[in-house]
């Protein structure tokens, strides 16, 4: 069954086009990437599944409901993570994740919150302001995570991370799906897509390229290119120019 059914997604802001018709299907239990270069639409398309932008046209449906129209408790089992959050400095992490599950009902038990700051490598006790940039991803990763979503959402989620922080945070993605849960992510590494993610969508420029497991990109690369090896050269072969 289809968790996330994109369907036609347009943005426009006047002439220019950002997102040119997007359709895919995140299916229950999968990793489900957005693999293109910076520009090419994956964080517009992330803000509109999660309903922090209205779309030009076409929709987006979660459990088969519009996203526009949620119920408030489906809304609560979609974990989020974003490029880039705003944490408030003086905070403890861990007052942050109590305020935060606060907002939910019931809100989490303090063992699954012990348990996420366990699995991304965080201490209650950190100020934010003390945490570098890599602590600060695995914060707004834990976040996402505490309520336990059903549906897990990041965008970019490694984004500037050095070699132990992306594993770090792989380890975590890993670990889920589980149990019907799904997973989709936007990134530019390819590493990491081909590392993490079921299948994945090329796009650039606003537009869906091709989409596929690793192998079936690399096949459908090879049919444009006898050099075709690997997912990089299928990227090459697809979209006609190297991923950055």
């Amino acid at each position: 069954m289809a968790r996330i059914l994109v369907r036609d997604l347009s943005k426009r802001y006047g002439d220019v086009i950002v997102l040119g018709g997007l359709t895919f299907e995140v299916e229950e239990g999968e990793v489900f990437g957005l693999l293109g270069p910076n520009g090419a639409g994956k964080t517009t398309t992330i803000e509109i599944i999660v309903g922090l932008r209205r779309p030009t046209a076409g929709e987006v449906r979660i459990n088969g409901h519009l996203s526009s129209h949620l119920p408030s408790q489906m809304r609560a089992r979609i974990g989020v993570q974003l490029q880039h959050p705003y944490f408030e400095p003086k905070i403890r992490v861990g007052e942050l994740l109590d305020v935060h599950t606060a907002y939910y009902s019931p809100p989490p038990r303090r063992g699954q919150i012990d348990l996420v700051l366990e699995t991304t490598g965080l201490s209650r006790q950190s100020l934010v302001q003390h945490l570098s940039s890599g602590q600060r991803q695995r914060l707004a990763l834990a976040l996402a995570l505490v309520t336990n979503p059903e549906i897990l959402v990041l965008d970019e989620p490694t984004l500037g991370l050095d070699p132990h922080g992306r594993r770090r945070i792989w380890q975590v993605i890993r670990s889920r799906p589980r149990d019907g849960q799904v997973v989709l992510l936007t990134t530019n590494y390819m590493d990491e897509a081909e590392a993490l993610c079921d299948r994945i969508a090329i796009i650039d420029r606003g537009r869906l390229l091709a989409l596929g497991s690793s192998q079936e990109l690399i096949q459908e690369g090879s049919r444009r290119s006898e050099d075709c090896t690997t997912l990089e050269d299928a990227f090459l072969a697809i979209t006609g120019r190297p991923l950055p």
